[in-house]
């Protein structure tokens, strides 16, 4: 009978064994279909090699936001290139913090302007037109990203200094970024923004649940409706008993934040800038896009 049983359960390990093994051959093809949709769809918009160029910064791109997902200890379920809308790096589950949520968001464009800073460099060393064009194209799609429009990078640090100041502000920066993604949409033809708009909506109305959700979880030995005490972050409490699902950025830490927000885009606009006016950028980037 004991027999019976063991072998009853080493038949059920078997089986949820090859369902788990299965179930990772599946996401690896799933992305390695994505990967070459995205690889047929640049090439066939621009030329092969500026769909080198395109998915090579978008993987270093997302995982520069990966590695410091695991610097903090989420869970990860990798890299996603999703054709025609670039690449996502997938997290398994929530941000820990209102910090962690602004330093994940800014690890991606601060990783893809180093690389396009090696780009320009390697320029400099060959003054070949097709780095320079390169670099400049690289800086440019991380300072897109820096809008703060979410589920942007730069919409999520907006975000996550706004709502450590309030939940009111927070809406307001939401609502003023998805107005920007709005005029751009109609004034620039970046149609994109009628996708990311509604993401942005999602992500917030998501985040408010999880604030509103934790701010009514009981305490162990307390009543049904008891409310959780604040929340700490790096810098202490947060205040007179307001719970929150994510701990609120310090004034000092959102002010760093800003701050690094705001200088890296200022950056990547001046090198934009730079390089976009060295010798041969202009036909080299005609010559990549075809």
């Amino acid at each position: 009978m004991i027999l019976g049983r063991l072998r009853g359960n080493q038949d059920k390990s078997s089986l949820t064994g090859a369902l788990v093994k299965g179930g990772f051959v599946v996401v690896k093809a799933g992305k390695l279909l994505l990967a070459l949709a995205s690889f047929a769809v640049y090439t066939f918009l621009f030329t092969w090699q500026f769909a080198v160029i395109i998915l090579g910064m978008l993987v270093i791109h997302e995982y520069g936001h990966l590695r410091c997902m695991k610097h903090y200890g989420m869970r990860t379920r990798g890299i996603y290139l999703i054709p025609f809308f670039g690449a996502a790096a997938v997290a398994g589950e929530d941000f820990p913090s209102r910090r962690a949520e602004a330093t994940i968001a800014l690890a991606g464009p601060l990783t893809g302007a180093v690389l396009a800073g090696g780009t320009g460099l390697l320029y400099f060393a060959t003054r070949n037109g097709a780095f320079a064009a390169a670099a400049a194209w690289m800086a440019l799609v991380n300072l897109f990203n820096l809008l703060p429009v979410v589920p942007l990078d730069g919409g999520r640090v907006v975000k996550s200094i706004a709502c450590s100041i309030g939940s009111r502000v927070g809406l307001v920066a939401v609502i003023a970024g998805m107005l920007l993604g709005a005029t751009l949409a109609l004034a620039a033809d970046l149609w994109i923004f009628v996708i990311l708009i509604p993401l942005g909506l999602l992500d917030y109305l998501y985040d408010s649940y999880q604030v509103n959700r934790a701010a009514w979880r009981p305490k162990p030995g307390a009543g049904r409706h008891a409310r959780i005490a604040g929340a700490q972050d790096d810098a202490g409490p947060t205040g007179k008993g307001v719970p929150v699902a994510k701990p609120p950025l310090s004034p000092r830490t959102a002010q760093a934040a800003f701050a690094s927000y705001a200088g890296l885009a200022i950056l990547l606009w001046l090198f934009i800038l730079a390089m976009g006016h060295q010798p041969g950028a202009v036909a080299a980037m005609h010559a990549l896009q075809g």
